[in-house]
Formats: structure tokens, C-alpha cells, sequence
């Protein structure tokens, strides 16, 4: 048996937190309703990832951020 890890980078963990390739890596799985939040899970993460690359948020992202967050945790359940 073998074990294979690997370490991502933060750019690396980026581009898998894309929407495209979320809908890629789930375009293989099959459609059920577990993948569907699981993927939406995914979708908000990439979401928050992205909107903590700004220091300072202004209304609107504070907006989108509390939003994703409490979308990831809804699909979370």
C-alpha cells in the first residue's frame, strides 16, 4: 500500500478553489444531492478566498463575504 501527500501553495490552492475547476473536479462524480452541497461548499470557499485577498473591504464586499460565509455554512449541514 502507499500513501501519497502533497503539499499545496496558496496560488495552487487558489486555482482549485476556482468555479471552473469545482465544476470540473464534480463533472466527474455523480449527481446527488451530497455533491451538489458539497460543490456549493466549494463554490463559497473560493468565494471567501477570493474576497480575503483585500485588506479593507468596502460595504458591498462585507456584504458578499457575510453572504458566502453563511452559504458555506448552510451547505455545510
Amino acid at each position: 500500500m502507499s500513501t501519497y501527500k502533497q503539499n499545496f501553495n496558496g496560488n495552487q490552492t487558489y486555482e482549485l478553489l476556482e468555479t471552473k475547476a469545482i465544476d470540473e473536479m464534480f463533472a466527474i462524480l455523480p449527481s446527488t444531492i451530497e455533491h451538489e452541497h458539497s460543490k456549493a461548499a466549494a463554490k463559497n470557499l473560493g468565494l471567501l478566498q477570493s474576497l480575503c485577498t483585500s485588506n479593507i473591504f468596502d460595504d458591498d464586499q462585507h456584504l458578499a463575504f457575510e453572504t458566502a460565509l453563511n452559504d458555506f455554512i448552510e451547505e455545510l449541514k
